[in-house]
């Protein structure tokens, strides 16, 4: 599935959304690898159904890449230009 394609410029995230990439963003930066559904759980004080949202939501949107196991895969460009300085 190309996530990309699903991207368009009106695609914008949510304030939650936006907070969840800033998360990652920040986990990858500091440990260089992306986080668990839980790190990101817990760095949001959710519960991990709560943040499964918000990564499902990110996915569908084109921000994230689909997870193939417990870890969030990889930010697209599309959710880069969002959390890059």
């Amino acid at each position: 599935m190309n996530t990309l394609a699903k991207v368009n410029p009106e695609n914008l995230p949510t304030k939650k959304q936006l907070e969840t990439l800033r998360v990652i963003y920040k986990h990858r930066q500091k440990h260089g690898a992306m986080p668990t559904q839980r790190e990101v759980a817990a760095a949001m004080g959710l519960s991990e159904n709560g943040a499964n949202g918000h990564l499902s939501a990110l996915v569908e949107r084109g921000f994230l890449t689909e997870p193939e196991i417990i870890r969030v895969q990889d930010i697209t460009p599309a959710g880069l230009k969002w959390v890059k300085p």
